[in-house]
């Protein structure tokens, strides 16, 4: 059976191959299996971990905690832990696809695994993250508004809005010369911003 480690290599590569949730034509439901209109089949993180000699269709009526599922997973040689799946799953299911990338990120460190290294298509509305750790933390940035990170002192100096200096927060300057202050937030894709 593979590792924890190799199987999120296989969820992060398939991800990042996707240009659409496996999901119903309405996006009410996601699928473990989908085929499109042109009649391409499409695999959600988990089905994606689910060979097609262990596929059926009855594991659609099962979440990803169900043993049949495990089961299937476990079957076509991938780590089948049910937090792991879960986590994964959870990306696909109720994350935006341009958000995917970063919710891998904090996958990974929710499960001490490394990102593994792929191309990520540039989508409509997406934005290139990039991680940064700070203690236990893993926050990320968006690549195209990131430019330095900066002292608080010189955040308090440009900074058009009063904010009080707390060590759990990044001072960010970006190439247009804003400057931002970020916090540890549900989304750590969101940079608030204070105009210069």
């Amino acid at each position: 059976m593979k590792t924890m480690q190799e199987t999120f290599n296989r969820v992060v590569e398939h991800a990042a191959s996707m240009r659409s949730k496996s999901c119903s034509a309405d996006g009410s439901s996601c699928w473990y299996r989908f085929t499109e209109k042109d009649g391409t089949c499409s695999a959600c993180f988990v089905g994606a971990l689910i060979d097609d000699e262990h596929y059926s269709s009855d594991l659609e009526d099962f979440s990803v905690s169900h043993e049949d599922v495990q089961m299937a997973v476990a079957d076509s040689g991938y780590c089948n832990d049910e937090d792991f799946l879960d986590a994964c799953q959870v990306v696909h299911d109720n994350r935006d696809i341009v958000y995917w990338e970063s919710a891998l990120y904090e996958v990974a460190h929710d499960f001490n695994l490394t990102m593994p290294e792929v191309e990520w298509p540039l989508l409509p509305g997406s934005n290139k993250v990039c991680p940064f750790k700070v203690g236990d933390q893993v926050r990320l940035f968006n690549i195209a508004e990131l430019h330095t990170i900066v002292s608080y002192e010189e955040f308090a100096k440009h900074s058009s809005i009063p904010h009080e200096h707390l060590p759990h927060h990044f001072y960010l300057k970006d190439t247009e010369g804003r400057y931002f202050w970020e916090e540890c937030a549900e989304d750590y894709t969101k940079i608030l911003s204070s105009d210069t």
